[in-house]
């Protein structure tokens, strides 16, 4: 069984940092959270760290 597909609930600090290298390794990534705001925040965050790294 090969894993193609990652789930993340909670889209804080470790959440988007686990989506970041998940994706980054070539995994589709799925986030969810309890707070529109907060899943904001970590896609934010998510974006800055990918557009340093290139």
């Amino acid at each position: 069984m090969e894993i193609k597909k990652v789930g993340i609930a909670g889209c804080g600090f470790m959440g988007s940092s686990i989506a970041r290298v998940s994706a980054q390794a070539g995994y589709d990534v799925i986030i969810t959270d309890t707070s529109e705001t907060a899943l904001k925040k970590g896609v934010a965050s998510i974006d800055y760290f990918l557009s340093r790294s290139v």
